[in-house]
């Protein structure tokens, strides 16, 4: 049993290092495709336009996006309440927040249903490389 468990954990590591490699690589791939984009809008833009076709590759295009953040978000929502948008308004608790708020609270299942709450526990299995 005990050579068949250390089989188990060594697969185990063996993936979990494969993960990070993957991860590292996307990383990698990910910055390349950002510096790829950026040259391409450069391109477009001295070109004068903001599309271009390429047979046998595709189009490309460029669009502005928005990335909006909240930076008073009393004003805000009240403005949405104001204005019939309230339905978007949502709160919200930080999953890993609430892990460790629940963790510190020992409650009992009775307890924590009370409140609104549902635990789902998983075992989890801690690997530390030597």
């Amino acid at each position: 049993m005990e050579e068949e468990l250390r089989d188990i954990v060594a697969d185990l590591a063996s993936l979990k290092n494969h993960k990070k490699e993957l991860e590292d690589e996307i990383k990698g791939v990910n910055a390349c495709i950002e510096e790829a984009e950026d040259k391409i809008v450069i391109g477009l833009l001295n070109a004068g336009t903001d599309k271009q076709s390429f047979p046998g590759i595709g189009t490309v295009s460029i669009s502005p996006r928005d990335y909006p953040r909240i930076v008073d978000k009393d004003t805000f929502f009240n403005f949405l309440r104001e204005n019939d948008y309230d339905g978007i308004i949502t709160e919200q608790v930080n999953s890993k927040t609430l892990a460790s708020w629940f963790k510190d609270q020992e409650l009992s299942k009775d307890e924590y249903e009370a409140i609104g709450l549902e635990n789902y526990q998983k075992t989890r299995i801690n690997l530390r490389r030597s």
